[in-house]
């Protein structure tokens, strides 16, 4: 019981806060989303994740937005040549 009052509580706050402070992957969930659609949210996590290590948000963003740009899919052959060269930038 007192599991289910903290998620309420946890979620509770960050509706609160994700309004405030924007940020381009953060997008809502939709359990009606296809297989491709739950790879590219998986991708996109992945990509935002890897960039925030030990760097802060305000330097990640135009980051993330111009690799989004570039590569804007897992399914592009050209984002697996750079992979490893460009998040290495933001340390």
């Amino acid at each position: 019981m007192l599991a289910a009052g903290f998620r309420v509580s946890l979620l509770t706050w960050y509706d609160g806060v994700k309004l405030k402070r924007q940020m381009p992957w953060r997008v809502d969930f939709d359990p009606s989303w296809g297989i491709r659609e739950r790879s590219q949210r998986a991708y996109e996590v992945l990509v935002s994740e890897i960039m925030l290590q030990q760097t802060q948000v305000h330097t990640v963003k135009p980051y993330y937005t111009t690799w989004m740009t570039k590569f804007a899919s897992p399914y592009s052959g050209s984002v697996y040549s750079v992979l490893i060269r460009v998040p290495v930038g933001l340390l």
